[in-house]
């Protein structure tokens, strides 16, 4: 017997943000182009991309720790992997970013020993249930797979702090970030002077 599904999950791709190469962001574009991906070596997920993709570059690596090193040394412009691995890995890095695309999505559920007490295997799946309804498995999804920002006008670590909701917004680490150099401060509300001694003459109206 099997638990119901609890998450769904698919093949994904992480690219580095501070490539200085060209950026790619499909696997499709990385087989027109000629750029190789790194996969991770006998993992589900490289026939998959074979599969699909049959005339693209690869790069094969050993551990996710290598995948990540070789994408930032630029030898390969994605790691493909598991969807929900590289959240998990983008969440803890600030230079690495999920692609949108997506293959072979799926449903993640545990098998449960034909053995197992079939009382236990009632409470199991009513907790799963529960978890599903009362949104344990939301928390859970985004606290390891998600990055969350503060809402909008707010900013800190606890999202405590104000930032102008017209012209800042907060980024991963809870900084309240300024959308242009004509606004300062820690909540960007303080407007830059404009000095129009710098402006030519021959310019001013």
């Amino acid at each position: 017997q099997f638990t119901p599904p609890l998450l769904q999950t698919a093949g994904a791709s992480v690219q580095y943000v501070g490539r200085n190469q060209r950026q790619i962001t499909t696997l499709g574009e990385a087989e027109a182009v000629g750029t190789p991906v790194c996969i991770l070596d006998n993992s589900h997920y490289d026939d998959q991309v074979i599969e699909r993709f049959p005339n693209i570059k690869t790069l094969r690596c050993f551990s996710h720790d290598e995948c990540i090193a070789w994408l930032k040394e630029e030898r390969c412009a994605l790691f493909v992997e598991d969807e929900l691995q590289l959240r998990y890995l983008m969440v803890q890095d600030a230079d690495l970013e999920v692609t949108p695309e997506q293959f072979d999505r799926q449903y993640i559920i545990w098998p449960m020993n034909a053995r197992f007490n079939p009382l236990y295997q009632q409470l199991m799946i009513r907790w799963i249930y529960e978890a599903k309804v009362t949104g344990v498995l939301d928390a859970l999804y985004s606290t390891y797979f998600q990055i969350s920002f503060c809402p909008l006008g707010k900013s800190g670590t606890k999202c405590d702090k104000e930032c102008s909701s017209a012209h800042g917004t907060s980024d991963r680490y809870g900084n309240c970030v300024c959308e242009s150099t004509r606004w300062i401060g820690d909540d960007c509300s303080i407007k830059v002077q404009e000095e129009t001694n710098l402006i030519p003459k021959g310019l001013k109206i």
